[in-house]
């Protein structure tokens, strides 16, 4: 018998704006402001100070973008045990 974990969330939302909202929480945003602190850290220290701003804004993109989407694959792969 497969057992149901009540997590209180709704399946169904109000209003669009609730749908994004879900989304959203769905990438985990607080954990990826870390990385990219971090990775832009190491430009910094790998170039001596002298980054490229139009390199850091891409690679900080980047980042956030490939940081979400592990994030959503997480949640979709753990969504058994991580509620």
């Amino acid at each position: 018998m497969q057992e149901i974990i009540a997590t209180g969330v709704s399946r169904h939302h109000q209003n669009f704006k609730e749908v994004i909202h879900s989304y959203y929480q769905l990438t985990k945003p607080r954990i990826i402001p870390l990385l990219l602190i971090t990775t832009a850290a190491s430009m910094w220290m790998a170039s001596a100070g002298r980054v490229d701003p139009l390199l850091l804004l891409v690679t900080l993109t980047g980042g956030t973008l490939a940081a979400a989407a592990a994030q959503t694959l997480n949640c979709i792969y753990d969504r058994d045990i991580d509620y």
